[in-house]
């Protein structure tokens, strides 16, 4: 079973942070440091973003705290509350240019494949529904007001760590990975 509690070894401590998605829970890692960074943050929710400060207080951090997000790619479930919280913290999200517009392009490319197979006009009447749902839950990211780019090879220094940034697309164009050699740990997302 997964736990909040970090051992001795752990490079990260794990906080399991509730989705309203059928996919369920997420994992966002904390990053104990000066400051402390985040891996991941959640939806955009009350219940998400209270269980995110109420597990980040049982370390002694607040949002304010923070130093970054790293984000590993731009689904709600694990970028919603990203700008919600940097503009709270005053902090950068850190994240792959391709974040920018991914939303919006991933929405249209998949509709541009339905119409192509013949889907039926009620399931895009169903995917407005889905989409305007879905936007309730998170922000896309080229509204950051505090952002920086990550690419792959890029060195991310925080918390005495040293994070090897490896740009790894496939589940999303953005996807980013961050490995702690030191740790033998790969944060994926």
């Amino acid at each position: 079973a997964a736990s909040d509690q970090a051992t001795m070894t752990d490079p990260a401590i794990q906080l399991i942070l509730p989705t309203p998605f059928p996919v369920g829970p997420v994992n966002s890692y904390l990053l104990p440091g000066d400051p402390p960074v985040l891996v991941d943050c959640g939806v955009r929710s009350e219940k998400s973003i209270g269980v995110l400060e109420e597990k980040l207080g049982a370390h002694g951090v607040k949002v304010e705290d923070l130093g970054a997000i790293l984000l590993t790619h731009p689904h709600y479930d694990h970028s919603g509350a990203g700008i919600t919280l940097s503009k709270r913290g005053g902090f950068p999200l850190r994240y792959h240019v391709d974040g920018d517009g991914r939303v919006e392009r991933s929405r249209r490319a998949f509709r541009e494949a339905l119409a192509r197979y013949g889907a039926p006009d009620e399931l895009f009447a169903q995917l407005d529904v889905f989409d305007k749902m879905g936007d309730q839950f998170g922000e896309p990211l080229e509204g950051a007001p505090h952002k920086q780019y990550l690419a792959d090879g890029d060195v991310v220094e925080v918390g005495g760590r040293r994070l090897e940034v490896l740009y790894t697309p496939g589940h999303n164009k953005a996807h980013l990975c961050y490995l702690d050699r030191a740790a033998e740990t790969i944060l994926t997302g």
